[in-house]
C-alpha cells in the first residue's frame, strides 16, 4: 500500500481532534498511549500502513502532536494491537524484519539496566565549533576533523545517554507445537520502557504482550566479520499479562455448557473422567488431579502473610503405570503447565538460577520450571532420583508460593504460585506393602508434609482389570475411538469461569471439617513407651480447606457448602487410609505418612535402651548383634531386628566395630 504522509497526517489530526483525553498527559509523561483498534476504526488503512511502516507511523504521530507541545520530544507507545499484527513467536521470519509485530510469552531471563549512550557532543578548542557525534560501537568515537582543519584534541561537554535493558520471552505452552522446544526471542527496551515502577511488574516469569519493531541482530568477529546474524525486538511497549488475559473464545454455548455440568450431579464425574482418559482406572488419583486443577482461595491471614491455594500432590508406585502421562495431561492443560523429568533437573532449573549474561556481560537472573508455571502446574517425573540439594530448593515454593534468590550481588523473591505434581518410584523397582513410604522412597519427611495427596499405584494382575487396561489401549490405536469425554480445550475454559469465583466458607462447612479434624485428633494413643499416634495435623486441616474450595470451584458456586468439605473429607479419609493408617495399632499415624511411625519410633527407642543395657554388662563395652537378636526374639524376627539396627547405625545412634555395636 502506498505511504502518503499528508494524508496520513490530516486523518492523524483528525483523531487527535476527537480523542483530546490522550494529550492530557503528555506534558506530564512526555507519552502517549494509541489505541491502534481504535484508529483502525477512524482510518482503516492505519493498521496495514503501520506494520510495514512502523517508523515512519510513528514519526507521523510526534509531529502531529509536536505541534501542539512546541515540538516537545514524544514517546508513542502503541496499545490494544489487532490480532492480524499478532505472530507467535516460532514464526517470526526474514519477512518480518522492519515491520511491527507483537508477541506473547513468559519472561524466562532480564538482565540489569545498563545505559546506552546515544550521542556526544564534542567542542573544539580552536574555534569553538560544537560537533555531534552518533554512538554506534563499543568504544567511545570522538570527531575526525573540524570543519577548521584541527583534528584530535577536542573536548567533550555532553552526552545524550538512555537506559536500556534486554529481557529473553519465551513463548507459552500452549503456543509451541507439540513435542517442540518453545522458541524464545531477544527483546531491547529503551529509555521509559526501564522506569522503576515498569522493571518491578516485569519479572522473570511474568506473562507479557510485547510490541515492537523485528530488527537484524548482527555478531562480529575479528577483523570485523560478520559471523552471525540473528533478530530482535526493539520494543516499543511492553505490558504484563494475567493467565485470564489469554484469549480462550469463551462462547455463550460453551459458558451455557460448562454451567451444565457444574449444576449436574456427575459434573465431578465428568472432570475426572476426562483427565488422562488413555489411562484406564485409577479414578480416586484422577478427582484428585481435578481438585488439583481447580486449586484453592488465597487469603490474607491476620499477622500480614497470605494462605497457600496451591494444591501439590504424589504419585507413588510401580513403573509402567502412567504416572509420567499423568503429569504430562496436568502440565499441558494449564496455560502455563511445565513438565520436567528430576533426573536431569537441577535445583536452579526448577527455581531460578543467575547466570553470566552475553547480552551484557554482567548477571541476569532466569527463571526456571516452577516460577514459569507461577499460577499453573508444574509436573515433576523422577522426584525421588534428584539429589538432596536440588529437592531443598522446592521447600520455600510448596509452602509460600515464592522462590528467594541470593547470588552473585542479586537478591530477588520471585512468584511461583505452582502446584506441583510429582511422581515417584520405590527404591528397588516395586512398592512393598510391608515397609513404611518413608522407608521406600527417597524424599524426606519435611517435603512429603507439603503434599495435600499422596497415593498409591500399584501393579496388581488381575483378569477383569487386565481386559480393561487391555482394551483402553488398543482402542487408542483405533480411528473409531469415541469417549464421552470433555476436550482439553474444554476444561481451559471450564478453568478460566471457574476461576473468576473465591468462594467463602460457610459456617456449616467450616463446622464439618472441625468436627472430623477434632474427633481425629481425639484419637491420639500411646504407643506404649512414651511417643504419641497423631492421626491428624493442622497441616492436614489446612489441606481439607483447599480441597473444600476447589471442589466448590468445579461446581462453580460462590461459597463453600457441606457437600464441598464431605468430598473433600472422604479424599482425604482414602490417601490416610493407604499410607497412614497403623494395622498393629488400629489407628491412624499421620507420621507413618510423612516420616517415622510411633511404633516404629517405639522399637527405635527399645533397641537403644536394650543395647545400653548390655553395654553396661560387657567387659569391653560392645554388644554383638546375635545379643540383640537374642533379647528381641519374642518381639520381632532377625530381619526386622538387622534392619532396625543398620537404620540406627546410619543415623550416628549406633557405631559399629569389628567388636559389636554401642550406642554413640
Amino acid at each position: 500500500m502506498d505511504f502518503k504522509p499528508d494524508e496520513i497526517e490530516q486523518e492523524l489530526k483528525n483523531y487527535f481532534d476527537l480523542n483530546k483525553h490522550l494529550l492530557r498527559s503528555v506534558k506530564k509523561s512526555k507519552s502517549v498511549n494509541v489505541d491502534v483498534e481504535e484508529l483502525i476504526g477512524h482510518y482503516h488503512h492505519f493498521g496495514e500502513l503501520l506494520q510495514e511502516y512502523p517508523s515512519r507511523m510513528r514519526e507521523l504521530v510526534i509531529i502531529v502532536i509536536g505541534n501542539l507541545f512546541a515540538k516537545m520530544d514524544i514517546m508513542v507507545h502503541w496499545t490494544n494491537i489487532p490480532k492480524f499484527l499478532h505472530e507467535s513467536i516460532a514464526n517470526l521470519r526474514s519477512k518480518h524484519l522492519g515491520k511491527l509485530v507483537t508477541v506473547e510469552g513468559v519472561i524466562r531471563q532480564i538482565t540489569d539496566v545498563k545505559h546506552l549512550v546515544r550521542q556526544v557532543k564534542f567542542e573544539c578548542p580552536g574555534c569553538g565549533t560544537i560537533i555531534s557525534v552518533e554512538q554506534t560501537e563499543k568504544e567511545l568515537k570522538t570527531p575526525g576533523q573540524c570543519t577548521c582543519g584541527r583534528k584530535g584534541g577536542f573536548r567533550e561537554i555532553s552526552k545524550d545517554i538512555e537506559d536500556i535493558q534486554y529481557v529473553i520471552v519465551e513463548e507459552t505452552h500452549e503456543n509451541t507445537e507439540r513435542n517442540n522446544q518453545p522458541k524464545r526471542v531477544k527483546c531491547r527496551l529503551l529509555g521509559s520502557l526501564c522506569d522503576k515502577d515498569k522493571v518491578k511488574r516485569h519479572i522473570p516469569g511474568s506473562l507479557v504482550r510485547v510490541t515492537g519493531v523485528l530488527r537484524e541482530d548482527r555478531k562480529f568477529g575479528r577483523n570485523n566479520v560478520l559471523v552471525m546474524m540473528g533478530n530482535f525486538i526493539s520494543v516499543n511497549n511492553i505490558i504484563a499479562l494475567e493467565d485470564d488475559e489469554f484469549e480462550l473464545n469463551i462462547s455463550e454455548e460453551d459458558e451455557k455448557e460448562i454451567r451444565a455440568i457444574a449444576g449436574s450431579k456427575d459434573g465431578l464425574e465428568k472432570v475426572t473422567r476426562s483427565i488422562a482418559p488413555s489411562i484406564f482406572g485409577y479414578n480416586h488419583i484422577k478427582k484428585a488431579m481435578a481438585f488439583q486443577l481447580f486449586g484453592g482461595v488465597s487469603r490474607k491471614r491476620s499477622d500480614g502473610g497470605f494462605t497457600r491455594e496451591m494444591i501439590n500432590g504424589l504419585l507413588v508406585g510401580d513403573p509402567s503405570l502412567g504416572k509420567s502421562v499423568f503429569l504430562r495431561f496436568m502440565s499441558s492443560v494449564t496455560p502455563r503447565g511445565r513438565f520436567v523429568s528430576g533426573k536431569s533437573s537441577s535445583g536452579v532449573g526448577l527455581t531460578a538460577a543467575v547466570t553470566k549474561s552475553e547480552l551484557t556481560g554482567g548477571w541476569s537472573l532466569e527463571a526456571g520450571a516452577i516460577v514459569l508455571a507461577n499460577g499453573s502446574i508444574c509436573g515433576i517425573d523422577e522426584g525421588d532420583k534428584m539429589k538432596d540439594e536440588d529437592r531443598s530448593n522446592l521447600h520455600e515454593a510448596m509452602s509460600l508460593g515464592t522462590v528467594t534468590i541470593a547470588k552473585a550481588g542479586i537478591m530477588a523473591t520471585l512468584p511461583a504460585r505452582t502446584s506441583i505434581l510429582m511422581a515417584a518410584n520405590p527404591k528397588l523397582g516395586r512398592f512393598s506393602s510391608q515397609k513404611s513410604l518413608i522407608e521406600q522412597i527417597n524424599l524426606v519427611p519435611s517435603l512429603l508434609s507439603r503434599f495435600d495427596f499422596i497415593y498409591l499405584m500399584r501393579d496388581k494382575p488381575h483378569e477383569d482389570l487386565d481386559n480393561d487396561i487391555a482394551n483402553t489401549i488398543l482402542n487408542e490405536h483405533m480411528e473409531d475411538n469415541k469417549q464421552d469425554i470433555l476436550s482439553v480445550e474444554f476444561i481451559r475454559k471450564y478453568l478460566h469461569v471457574a476461576k473468576q469465583l473465591n468462594p467463602v466458607m460457610t459456617a456449616e462447612a467450616s463446622s464439618l471439617l472441625k468436627d472430623f479434624y477434632v474427633k481425629l485428633r481425639k484419637q491420639t494413643k500411646e504407643a506404649g513407651d512414651g511417643s504419641l499416634i497423631i492421626p491428624i495435623t493442622p497441616r492436614q486441616l489446612e489441606s481439607l480447606v483447599r480441597l473444600s474450595e476447589a471442589h466448590a470451584r468445579l461446581k462453580l458456586r460462590k461459597s463453600v457448602g457441606i457437600d464441598d468439605a464431605k468430598q473433600a473429607i472422604k479424599m482425604m479419609k482414602d490417601y490416610l487410609m493407604e499410607f497412614g493408617y497403623d494395622e498393629k495399632l488400629g489407628a491412624f499415624d499421620v507420621d507413618k505418612l510423612i516420616g517415622t511411625s510411633a511404633s516404629t519410633r517405639g522399637k527405635y527407642d527399645a533397641m537403644l535402651k536394650i543395647v545400653r543395657l548390655l553395654e553396661t554388662k560387657s567387659a569391653e563395652g560392645f554388644v554383638k548383634l546375635e545379643e540383640i537378636e537374642d533379647a528381641f526374639k519374642d518381639k520381632m524376627d532377625k530381619d526386622e531386628v538387622y534392619r532396625i539396627v543398620e537404620q540406627l547405625n546410619s543415623q550416628g545412634d549406633l557405631f559399629q566395630t569389628p567388636k559389636g555395636y554401642r550406642r554413640v
